[in-house]
């Protein structure tokens, strides 16, 4: 059986063989042919907003503390990658201006997934736009996050700017499908309830929602939710050398 054509998404880059979230990663993801980039977005204390999933510094790090009480210059000095495998050791959390440089490599789009934290200011969610305008991905960022009201926020600064919302159930598919349709954003939907009730792919496609499946790595999966229609998927893996048009 063929298929339409995949959109490959990197989770957090290429993170089945190199540290999560670091521009080694993110390079690794593009050469092997990924479409596009997942990375997760957070603000330090003193504002700048930089690429970690967790909360914490310390599975990444190995350092105590949380990543909003520390400043750009503190996180510069943490080491990124030998938490992965020492091969990476000096590997540091990028910022999201260093990785929309990645981004402009990519040949379709990034998910920058918004962590909800009281730190998200008016002014925080301005210099996250104008970070995006001026290197002229405006069209190629979706904004995403478990957060509706984060996202409102973004969209009543940028009303054009693209949204995405992140559901784990069938009923928080159900229950945003009507405001992605509204903004023509997507919904990022962990894989299980997709594959239990495959109705859902299809009520979101016939509001003009394309749905995003996160994070699966087993091609079997894969296949499974390309047959029954998703045609974005986000992965750890990269399949290399994937054939391109």
């Amino acid at each position: 059986m063929t298929f339409a054509k995949l959109e490959q998404i990197a989770h957090r880059g290429f993170s089945a063989i190199a540290p999560e979230n670091t521009q080694v990663a993110f390079a690794q993801a593009r050469l092997a042919g990924a479409d596009s980039l997942e990375f997760d977005l957070r603000l330090t204390q003193d504002g700048v907003p930089v690429v970690i999933h967790d909360e914490t510094l310390d599975r990444t790090t190995g350092t105590p503390g949380q990543v909003c009480e520390m400043s750009w210059q503190q996180l510069q000095t943490l080491d990124a990658g030998s938490w992965f495998n020492e091969t990476f050791q000096g590997e540091r959390i990028p910022s999201l201006d260093q990785t929309l440089l990645e981004v402009e490599q990519f040949p379709q789009f990034a998910y920058l997934d918004l962590k909800s934290h009281p730190s998200w200011t008016s002014e925080a969610i301005t210099r996250i736009l104008e970070m995006i305008q001026s290197h002229q991905l405006s069209d190629r960022c979706f904004l995403c996050s478990f957060d509706t009201d984060l996202l409102a926020a973004f969209q009543e600064k940028s009303p054009h700017c693209r949204l995405g919302y992140h559901t784990l159930t069938a009923t928080d598919i159900q229950e945003r499908l009507p405001e992605a349709a509204r903004v023509g954003g997507v919904l990022l939907s962990l894989y299980k309830p997709l594959l239990e009730d495959p109705n859902l792919i299809q009520q979101a496609r016939s509001q003009s929602v394309e749905i995003v499946a996160w994070t699966v790595d087993d091609p079997a999966l894969s296949q499974d939710l390309q047959r029954q229609g998703v045609r974005r998927i986000i992965s750890n893996q990269v399949v290399r050398n994937p054939q391109k048009s």
